[in-house]
């Protein structure tokens, strides 16, 4: 009877030492404002690996574009300026009404800010991104902040209408010069 209660206590410090070594996520609601453009940020107080989430919605029946940036935070660190988080990866998803997420192929420039947007673009409904990273000081913690924007597919009759008034433009010119 004592092997099973010292078994079980074993395993319960165990799961706890498990779940305090894990990636810590957090969520935020994106919201845009008029000309589509979103911030989001977040700090990290204690030292350690991170996957932060932010979700959005899009609503209507226009196609749209997207891309987002994100900056780690900078701190003083033996009086020297360097980052204090690294972003190791974004992952863009979408939110099934189930529930469940379908992981949209999502492309990702580490060249300065870390650039990244879906390779197709986003129609109505439930969306989301994944910032995945890690603090850089051992024994500090760190930040990132960037922002997510987005802007509507121009449709075939916009680019067809722009094709007409040239052409009429063009004619009136030509009528102008007889």
């Amino acid at each position: 009877m004592n092997n099973a209660i010292c078994g079980k206590a074993i395993a319960a410090l165990l799961l706890s030492a498990g779940l305090l070594a894990s990636t810590t996520a957090r969520a935020g609601l994106l919201e845009f404002d008029g000309q589509g453009n979103a911030v989001f940020g977040v700090t990290h107080e204690a030292p350690g690996i991170y996957t932060d989430e932010f979700v959005f919605s899009l609503e209507g029946e226009e196609h749209y574009y997207a891309s987002g940036s994100a900056v780690p935070g900078y701190s003083f660190f033996n009086n020297t300026l360097s980052a204090n988080y690294w972003i190791t990866g974004v992952q863009i998803f979408s939110q099934n009404s189930d529930s469940s997420r379908t992981y949209l192929q999502t492309l990702t420039s580490h060249d300065g800010p870390t650039v990244f947007y879906p390779f197709n673009h986003l129609t109505p409904g439930n969306y989301g991104f994944i910032i995945s990273g890690r603090t850089l000081q051992a024994g500090s913690g760190g930040s990132f902040a960037g922002n997510f924007n987005i802007s509507p597919v121009p449709e075939p009759a916009t680019y067809g209408m722009l094709l007409g008034g040239m052409a009429v433009i063009a004619f009136a010119v030509r009528r102008r010069k007889s």
